[in-house]
């Protein structure tokens, strides 16, 4: 009968193995690339990939991972548009609205367009579904990087010593440098265009600047 210590003593020598390998340097030859190719799918490898899947449950991770984003997508849009109807135009809005129209599900879409279409009419800003929206926003998308911070410490076997506020602090930090790089991203989607011909005129570079910027 084999030795349980044996199996664990096996188990980290297959894993300081693994890693060794992914930590090992390039070195920029054909061969060494097929050497670390093999030895990445050797069935020791493999095995020992198997059992951390299961031991460190990727996929319940990942289960939780997709629900908190999903669970953030919807009041994200919310105040997203909210937003734009609020501090800037319902002009605005609308174009930022239209372009979800066309991204997203039709369904998703009545939805959505249900639920703004008093902050398209400019008669009802709404500041009420706009803190709803970035309260829950925040705690659903902060919940996600919080169970990412979970993931990435049971990938690497590192035990988590920070209190459960510090945790929290720094997914919702995450969260808010993440929700400014999609706003910025969404804005540029809305005014790229004429951003694109305003460059193009100011500096000459034609209609095939226009295209590859666009």
């Amino acid at each position: 009968m084999d030795n349980p210590g044996d199996k664990g003593e096996q188990l980290n020598l297959d894993r300081a193995e693994l890693r060794a390998v992914a930590r090992r340097p390039v070195e920029g030859s054909l061969k060494g690339f097929f050497l670390d190719l093999k030895s990445l799918f050797s069935i020791q490898t493999l095995k020992a990939a198997v059992t951390e899947f299961q031991r460190d449950n990727a996929l319940g991770l990942a289960a939780q991972l997709a629900f908190y984003l999903i669970l953030a997508l919807f009041p994200f849009i919310l105040v997203l548009v909210s937003l734009m109807g609020t501090f800037s135009s319902p002009e605005l809005a609308s174009d930022v609205l239209e372009y979800f129209r066309q991204v997203t599900p039709p369904q998703v879409y009545e939805l959505i367009e249900t639920y703004l279409s008093s902050i398209l009419s400019g008669n009802n800003p709404a500041p009420g579904l706009f803190s709803f929206g970035i309260v829950l926003t925040l705690w659903s998308a902060s919940g996600a990087f919080a169970a990412l911070i979970e993931a990435l410490n049971k990938a690497y076997d590192v035990e988590e010593t920070r209190p459960f506020w510090k945790v929290r602090g720094i997914a919702l930090l995450m969260t808010l440098g993440l929700s400014g790089m999609i706003l910025i991203g969404v804005l540029l989607l809305v005014f790229g265009p004429p951003i694109g011909r305003g460059v193009a005129d100011l500096f000459g570079l034609g209609s095939v600047f226009e295209a590859v910027w666009n």
